[in-house]
């Protein structure tokens, strides 16, 4: 797939292409950053700065027209769920979980510096992640509403990360604004427990194909997305420490793309080929070419 820069001048904030090429950018994050540093100026950017504190790293870049914050995801077999609680921080417009608060925290800083050297009031702003970098695109969604007008979100696997009342606020100030892409039985996307999503919702079903995401019923989308229990996310968490290695061999089997069958089989616990940012960019790519109308 081709990175197309002209694709983040869109005056939509919704489309496939949109979609695809803000995906990429969050592809591009999981380089090293000296690397994905030189690509953005490939592509055709004319500004980048990067951003690394602790774990949390991601790359900003702009042109003439428009500003795109990605922030990295996981690198590999996701570890990071076992260090996962379910601690929140309580701020005005509601809670965050905590540990994606602190890891956008911890480069709000390098955000707001990079903002300064790239925007002005006539370039468009899109903020966008995968897995991880999903979660920490919403937190800054959220503590930078009406600090900085971002145009638009889109998120690949995102984990939970806010209360009722951060979604409600969230939902309010973005509406028609916000994209999440859940693929098929993607296991990141149902936790942590007592927590909620943002963004509205795009479903791929195994095959691909869209799924239906259900009706909005008062404050909250009413669908068959799973939630994963107290249970199931303690269990979780000890197998992956226990059983890491033999676990690690499987996420890698499972997302060996050489065959077909290798991108069916599942771990010992969940369907982690189902996250691989990978696929969701094949999903959406194939739509985009296909013309099937964007969701609304």
């Amino acid at each position: 797939m081709k990175f197309k820069r002209t694709a983040l001048h869109a005056s939509s904030p919704l489309g496939w292409d949109l979609s695809l090429n803000l995906g990429l950018a969050s592809h591009l994050a999981y380089a090293p950053l000296a690397a994905a540093e030189a690509t953005a100026l490939r592509w055709g950017f004319t500004g980048t700065r990067v951003l690394n504190a602790g774990t949390t790293q991601g790359l900003v870049a702009w042109d003439s027209k428009c500003v795109v914050v990605a922030f990295r995801g996981t690198q590999e077999y996701p570890d990071w769920i076992t260090n996962l609680n379910t601690l929140s921080k309580r701020q005005p417009y509601g809670k965050l979980h905590r540990g994606f608060y602190r890891g956008f925290d911890g480069v709000r800083e390098q955000v707001l510096g990079a903002l300064q050297a790239g925007m002005t009031p006539a370039k468009k702003l899109w903020v966008t992640g995968h897995s991880l970098g999903g979660a920490l695109a919403t937190v800054m969604a959220a503590e930078m509403q009406g600090m900085v007008p971002i145009t638009g979100i889109h998120t690949f696997g995102q984990p939970r990360a806010v209360n009722e009342d951060a979604q409600a606020f969230l939902r309010t100030h973005y509406a028609g604004r916000f994209v999440r892409f859940v693929n098929a039985g993607d296991p990141v996307t149902t936790l942590p427990p007592h927590f909620e999503h943002v963004g509205s919702l795009i479903w791929f079903d195994a095959t691909g194909a869209l799924k239906p995401t259900g009706a909005v019923r008062s404050r909250r989308r009413v669908s068959a997305e799973p939630t994963m229990t107290d249970a199931e996310f303690t269990q979780l968490k000890a197998q992956m420490k226990t059983r890491g290695k033999r676990m690690e061999a499987e996420f890698a089997a499972c997302t060996d793309e050489s065959t077909a069958a290798g991108r069916r089989v599942r771990g010992s616990v969940l369907p982690f080929a189902d996250h691989k940012l990978d696929q969701y960019l094949e999903r959406i790519a194939h739509h985009a070419s296909a013309g099937t109308p964007f969701p609304q």
